[in-house]
């Protein structure tokens, strides 16, 4: 049973998927490596080396740990191991991606990425409009929508917004888009001319 620690980087992971591919004594014979995880850059690194790679479900890790309850990232690897070993020709071998199924899972990873970042933008941009320029906050709903950026870009200062005409706001709402842009250039009037 080989043990000891990897670096979490590119070289680690070489220098891992080397020593597992050195032990096996004949190139048709099985390495098996167990891991917790069925994903990650680690199990990405054993299954491109070709390796045998099974993953144990951590609940089974957790069920032979001693009663102290005592944890440590060797104990760990020593219960992943035993659970591996035990369970044998029982172990559910994961195969590398298909190149479709790398790809999907990649735009997928980088769907849920672009889907958490306009929090990250929007929430210091709403911090700052309601402190240099609140009544934006108050007329657009949310910052998100083609309507806040567009009505910023035509009247950058507060003071530009309250000379403009309601014909001007209604023009620059209606080429947003902005669905019924004569009510909301209506009632982004009166918020406008109120007293800041």
């Amino acid at each position: 049973m080989l043990s000891r620690r990897v670096a979490h980087r590119a070289a680690g992971r070489a220098s891992l998927t080397a020593e597992r591919r050195a032990r096996a004594p004949a190139p048709a014979e099985v390495v098996v490596g167990v891991v917790e995880r069925a994903h990650g850059l680690l199990m990405a690194a054993l299954l491109e080396a070709g390796l045998w790679v099974a993953p144990v479900n951590p609940q089974t890790v957790d069920r032979t740990r001693p009663a102290s309850g005592a944890k440590s990232a060797q104990l760990e690897a020593l219960l992943l191991a035993r659970a591996g070993r035990s369970a044998g020709p029982d172990l559910r071998r994961v195969r590398p991606d298909t190149p479709v199924l790398a790809e999907l899972k990649t735009l997928t990873r980088d769907a849920a990425r672009l889907i958490r970042q306009p929090t990250r933008v929007v929430n210091p941009l709403s911090a700052c409009l309601k402190a240099s320029y609140p009544v934006v906050t108050e007329l657009c709903d949310k910052l998100t929508r083609p309507v806040a950026p567009a009505f910023l870009r035509a009247f950058p200062p507060l003071a530009q917004a309250r000379a403009a005409r309601e014909a001007e706001l209604r023009t620059v709402l209606h080429a947003a888009p902005c669905p019924s842009s004569a009510q909301k250039a209506a009632r982004f009037w009166a918020p406008l001319h109120a007293p800041q």
